[in-house]
């Protein structure tokens, strides 16, 4: 089936034996910043959305782009604004 995404591609993280039921991302760096938090923080902001996008795609429909409001934006902007922007040794 083109353009339909079928699995794979995932990771789990465990402790000991027992899955972690966290929602962890592996960090993926972009000119110094963590593509995969910056992702995270914006997801977070629009959790009705990407509920009505999540249901849509498991439907299998095309849903319309998401909707901000400018509250939204602006937390979004203040929350990726305090992420760190330069590379450390520590990854955390």
């Amino acid at each position: 089936m083109t353009g339909s995404h079928t699995g794979g591609g995932g990771q789990n993280f465990y402790t000991g034996l027992k899955k972690d039921e966290d929602d962890a991302i592996l960090p993926c760096i972009l000119k110094g910043m963590d593509l995969a938090m910056c992702i995270k923080v914006i997801l977070s902001e629009m959790s009705p959305e990407k509920q009505r996008l999540l249901d849509a795609f498991a439907t299998g429909q095309r849903p319309a782009p998401p909707k901000l409001v400018t509250e939204e934006i602006e937390k979004i902007n203040d929350r990726l604004a305090k992420l760190p922007n330069t590379p450390n040794e520590k990854l955390r």
